[in-house]
């Protein structure tokens, strides 16, 4: 399957869905007294499919960028990708909760790309770590063949772009339709 499920590789994913967790909860409290912004949604834009079209490929984009950085960010902008993302996240609830919304509507929006965007999200926080800790270990140990890791930490940024491709489906296409 994927390296990052595998026993010994465990650690990485819990640390990264950890630290997203704390750090998004600890952003809605910070975040929750600051807020006093209006949220609007311009409804020509959601009819425009051009509109949504080029938004779904430009969010892709830069969530995969996001998630490369995280990747390849040698654990220090790896976690530094990880806190900002989950940061923000805790802030939108904030604004939306500040804001007289929901936290169920807010989760319905959120919920069916945002699933997918996570996953994606720890998985290439994940991958930054393993990769750090593959770099330190060749230092110390020297020439050590890690081709099979490599491998499956290549397949696992593939479900990473997979997922991130779905996620902004749904998130374009989708969730407009749920306000």
């Amino acid at each position: 399957m994927f390296w990052f499920l595998e026993k010994g590789n465990r650690k990485y994913f819990i640390i990264s869905l950890l630290t997203f967790i704390l750090i998004f909860i600890l952003s809605y409290y910070i975040s929750s007294d600051m807020l006093k912004v209006d949220i609007k949604v311009n409804n020509d834009d959601l009819n425009n499919k051009q509109f949504l079209v080029t938004s779904m490929w430009n969010f892709f984009l830069n969530n995969i960028k996001v998630f490369v950085i995280a990747s390849i960010g040698f654990s220090v902008f790896t976690f530094t990708t990880l806190v900002s993302q989950s940061y923000s996240m805790g802030a939108m609830l904030a604004l939306w909760i500040n804001q007289g919304y929901s936290i169920g509507k807010f989760c319905i929006l959120l919920l069916p790309h945002g699933i997918f965007e996570l996953i994606s999200l720890i998985i290439s926080s994940a991958i930054g770590f393993k990769i750090t800790v593959l770099i330190i270990h060749n230092l110390k140990y020297k020439k050590l063949d890690y081709k099979l890791e490599i491998i499956k930490i290549i397949k696992s940024f593939f479900l990473v772009i997979i997922l991130t491709l779905i996620a902004a489906f749904i998130e374009f296409f989708i969730t407009p339709k749920l306000m």
